[in-house]
């Protein structure tokens, strides 16, 4: 499951584990935008394909949900950003990036980015 316990609390997870026969995994971060770094970070160790980066606004949802089907059929990560180009960015997404750095090609931004 994708989100912390604000998002899905324990007893949600509990259930969905009794119901599916086994143990839910939860992916999350302090906030949406390092469970972004966590998401993404699984998908790296499952072995996506895809050389590029999608890149959505996390404060705008409609964008980042357009993009999440895009970005899985390319077989690509999806991060979230805060606005804009987010320079100083979060720890966790700095450090996926880099590791990162030698796969990715290209990168797509979907949405409206407000620049300030």
């Amino acid at each position: 499951m994708v989100g912390g316990t604000e998002a899905i609390s324990e007893e949600v997870a509990t259930a969905a584990a009794q119901a599916g026969g086994g143990t839910a995994a939860r992916l999350a971060g302090a906030t949406r935008f390092a469970t972004s770094v966590a998401v993404a970070g699984a998908g790296a160790a499952w072995g996506p394909d895809g050389d590029a980066l999608w890149v959505a606004t996390g404060r705008n949802f409609p964008d980042a949900l357009a993009a999440g089907p895009a970005a899985a059929l390319a077989g690509s990560p999806l991060l979230l950003l805060i606005d804009g180009l987010d320079p100083d960015g979060a720890p966790e997404r700095r450090a996926w990036l880099r590791a990162q750095a030698d796969r990715l090609d290209a990168a797509f931004v979907v949405g409206r980015w407000l620049y300030r």
